[in-house]
């Protein structure tokens, strides 16, 4: 696996798992945050509610508690929210609800004795809806418990605006990883992958034996470290190289001169050996020519020819002791070497 690769798969698992617990805290906050203003907004409506109630009871005619509902609800809830009144027995007694179909809530009766001045607060679920109920007691003239009230809000709007967040905030993640990636990947090829390219480049032509390639610095420490000792053993190999190359030629220049030695070596025992060959034979003829000259007449015509054989083996002669020189001094010189 690429060091890129890699790098990217670190921080992506990190930011993944970093935005993961960032937007499940966030989310947290946020749904606590309205539920708050849930909470407050059904504690307000109980008791406006509760204190309309006081000089009125729920069953008296003259009270229209849907309008009243209506009037007092927040407009932006969609649903709306619900009321439900309990007799001084604690049952249900009747619901309200603005312009809107009851919800689906179970039926319950409630101990009014146990019901304390601020009320009692839950969350009720039915199937996949949720509600936020808070009931306080309805107190009368006389501060007599006529019953108790229900303001019962649905939570649809809560889960509406979470969903909505958690899109966004996934949107967020997704932007932010893929920027973010996208800024390592480049990040990473201009300081490692490119780095350690040439690295690998300069590497393979060590290896394929010119060694005079080096790498320019890349401004990571590390890499240029590593850049730093690839040129130093660059250099030591193409020293050791000039001096191999050096010891090879002084080698094979001496070769050279020790072959010509062998040569002349050779041809002076050749020379040697021919030269006493040549010698003996040549005395002979020299001394018999000689000796025939001196018996022969100075009219004679033949003493002419025995006067060129003596001349020309006397300069043979020559030649031969010429050629012993030569090869006592070759031998001298081989020697010497």
């Amino acid at each position: 696996m690429r060091i890129a690769t890699r790098i990217f798969l670190y921080l992506f698992t990190l930011i993944a798992t970093a935005s993961a617990v960032l937007g499940y805290v966030s989310i947290q906050d946020e749904r606590d945050h309205l539920l708050s203003g849930i909470r407050s907004e059904a504690r307000l409506m109980a008791r406006s509610l509760a204190a309309v109630l006081r000089f009125y009871h729920p069953g008296d005619p003259s009270v229209d508690l849907d309008k009243l509902l209506e009037d007092i609800s927040p407009r932006q809830w969609d649903p709306p929210p619900m009321l439900r009144f309990y007799d001084q027995a604690g049952a249900p007694h009747g619901n309200a609800c603005a312009h809107c179909n009851l919800l689906p809530l179970p039926y319950k009766k409630i101990d009014l004795h146990t019901l304390g001045e601020n009320g009692r607060e839950e969350f009720i679920e039915r199937g996949v809806d949720q509600f936020f109920s808070i009931i306080i007691p309805v107190i009368g003239l006389g501060n007599s418990r006529q019953g108790a009230l229900e303001v019962v809000l649905p939570l649809q709007q809560v889960n509406q605006t979470l969903a909505g967040t958690t899109r966004r905030f996934l949107l967020f993640t997704v932007v932010l990883v893929l920027g973010i990636g996208s800024l390592i990947i480049l990040i990473a090829k201009w300081n490692i992958t490119q780095p350690i390219t040439k690295l690998i480049n300069a590497a393979r032509h060590l290896g394929a034996g010119d060694f005079s390639s080096r790498v320019e610095p890349t401004g990571v420490v590390d890499l240029d470290r590593l850049a730093s000792e690839l040129n130093r053993m660059a250099e030591q190999l193409e020293e050791q190289n000039d001096k191999r190359d050096r010891f090879y030629q002084e080698k094979l220049e001496l070769e050279k001169g020790l072959r010509h030695a062998e040569k002349l070596a050779s041809i002076g025992q050749l020379s040697s050996g021919l030269a006493h060959e040549i010698g003996t034979p040549l005395n002979v003829i020299s001394g018999r020519a000689e000796q025939l000259l001196s018996k022969v007449s100075a009219n004679d015509s033949s003493r002419k020819s025995l006067a060129t054989i003596v001349q020309q083996s006397d300069h043979i002669s020559t030649l031969i002791e010429r050629l012993l020189a030569l090869s006592r001094k070759e031998e001298k010189s081989f020697c010497q070497l």
